[in-house]
């Protein structure tokens, strides 16, 4: 965890990125993440994952021709009966914090949830417990793709 004088002399000195609504892009071991600035209660909305509404077989074939050493940031999902992808590749276009959220199995702190209509979902994170200033802000990515676990085994942590 970041400390709260940590996240505060980083604001300072500008160690870290984009700051709003109580959160801020920082870089730890794994690249780019997001911290708290600010205590998030149970239950309370902290972020969206923003991206371009797509199938989910046109996600695949997208996800298949990206750079393995820039990541994914691909959101599939379901909704009613139809399966869907949110394309957030485009950082300049999606800008979203949540496409920057890391992944814990075991120390997940906010939960993904689907809203809106079948039409327009949306996907916004929920904490799962309080959340402290400094806290990175995690959730379970909850891939169970056998390839992915052993090219990834961190998806297991």
């Amino acid at each position: 965890m970041v400390s709260v004088s940590n996240v505060t002399e980083a604001l300072q000195k500008k160690e870290v990125g984009q700051v709003t609504d109580g959160l801020c892009v920082f870089r730890n071991e794994k690249g780019r993440a997001i911290c708290t600035t600010k205590i998030i209660k149970k239950g309370e909305r902290v972020c969206q994952y923003v991206g371009e509404l797509i199938s989910y077989r046109e996600g695949c074939k997208r996800e298949v021709k990206l750079d393995p050493s820039l990541g994914s940031y691909m959101y599939f999902f379901q909704k009613g009966n139809r399966r869907l992808c949110l394309d957030a590749t485009d950082e300049k276009k999606f800008p979203s914090f949540g496409r920057l959220i890391n992944h814990s199995k075991k120390k997940a702190n906010v939960n993904p949830c689907v809203v809106g209509s079948i039409h327009s979902p949306e996907i916004w994170f929920f904490a799962l417990r309080d959340i402290a200033i400094g806290e990175e802000i995690l959730y379970d990515y909850n891939d169970q793709n056998e390839a992915s676990l052993e090219k990834f085994p961190w998806l297991l942590e």
